[in-house]
This record gives structure tokens, C-alpha cells and sequence, in this order.
């Protein structure tokens, strides 16, 4: 698992040593190093297994655990659990890497999953009371909005503006198709998004 920093100028990666004679149990490493590999530093031993990591801030990387739970990792190597254990959990940080939004259901064997943001300072968390999945959002460059493809009827999605700091939404554009890989423009004109159905790209333009 490997995440660049914000800047694009480092990157941070999961490797797992093989286990030994002497020792039974496999245990994994986080470093930090320029791209090219260039002056590695390892930033913390860890004995979790499969993790996927992102980097939101500077200073610090996000750890993804196979039991979906998701700590804070500091350059110095502390760590601090950020979300406890999710079922079938999607999340996505924002621009500013302060929030999290994230998608989970009540069980494992519930495939209806709904949207939540959580702060990262503050640790507060709550709920957008709206179903949908983090993967089919994108956040805006203010931090505090989203933008979600969000189920209407078989093989058909809506793309709505969400308001993360109290779940009010508004359309945007009624493409017709099922979405996935939604992106918004830099100049956030325009939204861009794969139509699942076809695999083509498209580009739908959105007023201010």
C-alpha cells in the first residue's frame, strides 16, 4: 500500500516481512521516503496486517486496517485510532485532509450503507442521514460540500451538492446513467464521471 503527501513529494507505503523460524507471527512496517525510494525512514513496526494507507495531512498518514478501522499515524510514529471498526466502510478525506466523509452500514450482511463525515481535531462525528456511498462523492475545494452521485432507480443516479455541516442537498444534473469515478473540475465548473454502463467519459457543466 502506497499514498503520496499532499505536497507530491514523498511517499508513505506498507511493506510485510515474512515470518521467521524464531518468529511465528509476520510483522509489517510503514516508511516515508522520496519517490525514487531515496532517504527511507521507518516510521512505525506494526503487527496489522493488510493495510491501506492515505496520507490527508502533511504531518500525518491515515492507516486503513483489514477490520475497517482507521488510525492516525504521526511522522514520529504515534498512533492514535481514529474510527472504530466499520461494516463495509468507503471513506474519503477532504481537500484540506481535516475531514473525514465515510460510508458504513449496521451489519455485514446489510449492503444499504449511509453517509458521515468526521472531523479530524475536534474527533467529532455525524451523520448526513443520506444513503449512499463515500466512493461515489467527491469534496469540494471549501471543504464543506460534496459532490454525490446518489441512487434514484434502478441503473439511474442524480448528482447532488451536499452541505456536510447539516446533510441539506441540492440537484445539480439528472445524467440518466449509472455513475462511478466522480470527479470535479479544479475551477469546479464541471463534473466529470465514468457511466458505468458504457465505461465512456463524460463531462457534465454545473453553475456556481
Amino acid at each position: 500500500s502506497l499514498a503520496f503527501s499532499p505536497d507530491g513529494n514523498y511517499i508513505g507505503y506498507y511493506r510485510l516481512d515474512e515470518a521467521s523460524e524464531t518468529d511465528i507471527y509476520t510483522s509489517g512496517k510503514v516508511f516515508i521516503s522520496q519517490p525514487n525510494g531515496l532517504y527511507q525512514k521507518k516510521i512505525l513496526d506494526t503487527r496489522l496486517k493488510n493495510l491501506k494507507l492515505s496520507w490527508p495531512l502533511s504531518d500525518r498518514l491515515a492507516l486503513k486496517t483489514e477490520l475497517s478501522e482507521i488510525f492516525i499515524l504521526s511522522e514520529e510514529g504515534g498512533l492514535i485510532k481514529f474510527l472504530d471498526q466499520k461494516f463495509n466502510l468507503e471513506e474519503m478525506w477532504s481537500k484540506n485532509g481535516k475531514k473525514l466523509l465515510f460510508s458504513s452500514s449496521v451489519d455485514s450482511s446489510d449492503s444499504q450503507t449511509w453517509l458521515q463525515v468526521k472531523d479530524l481535531d475536534s474527533k467529532s462525528e455525524w451523520p448526513l442521514n443520506i444513503e449512499g456511498g463515500a466512493s461515489k462523492c467527491t469534496w469540494s475545494i471549501n471543504n464543506l460540500s460534496l459532490f454525490c452521485s446518489l441512487y434514484k432507480f434502478p441503473s439511474v443516479d442524480e448528482i447532488y451538492e451536499v452541505n456536510t455541516s447539516d446533510g441539506s442537498r441540492k440537484l445539480v444534473a439528472e445524467p440518466g446513467m449509472p455513475i462511478k469515478n466522480l470527479l470535479l473540475t479544479p475551477t469546479e465548473d464541471a463534473i466529470i464521471f465514468i457511466n458505468s454502463a458504457d465505461e465512456k467519459l463524460y463531462s457534465i457543466k454545473i453553475s456556481g
